[in-house]
């Protein structure tokens, strides 16, 4: 039994894990935020079975005189990855597919886009918030 000195138990047979349930230890939520900038963070959720990412959200979101606004989102609704631009109202108003990757490539490139472009993003959505 496991933990009990007698070694490694067959797939299946490990204690408080039935059959066919052994495997849900390659399955994995991960959720957290990264501060970009103050006032400013990115919203980071992703989902994995065996070490392959089968759903992911990345959000940017800001502050602005007391309200947070998405700004940004990259996601894989629809079945592909995406990036989505939104208006103030917090509407699409635009949506750029990358259907040539999957969806650990383009978890990896919506957080570095976040990290290297949200100063852009963040002016872009500042100057349309003035516009109203």
């Amino acid at each position: 039994m496991w933990g009990h000195g007698r070694g490694w138990a067959p797939a299946g047979k490990l204690p408080g894990f039935p059959a066919g349930q052994l495997f849900s230890a390659y399955r994995m939520d991960k959720e957290y935020f990264l501060e970009i900038e103050e006032r400013t963070i990115a919203y980071v959720y992703f989902k994995t079975e065996q070490g392959e990412v089968t759903e992911f959200v990345v959000k940017l979101l800001s502050l602005f005189e007391g309200k947070w606004y998405e700004i940004l989102r990259y996601d894989c609704g629809h079945g592909c990855p995406h990036k989505d631009i939104l208006n103030t109202d917090g509407e699409v108003i635009r949506k750029v597919w990358y259907d040539f990757l999957d969806n650990g490539q383009a978890l990896t490139i919506a957080i570095k886009d976040l990290k290297d472009n949200a100063e852009f993003y963040i002016e872009r959505f500042q100057r349309w918030l003035k516009k109203q």
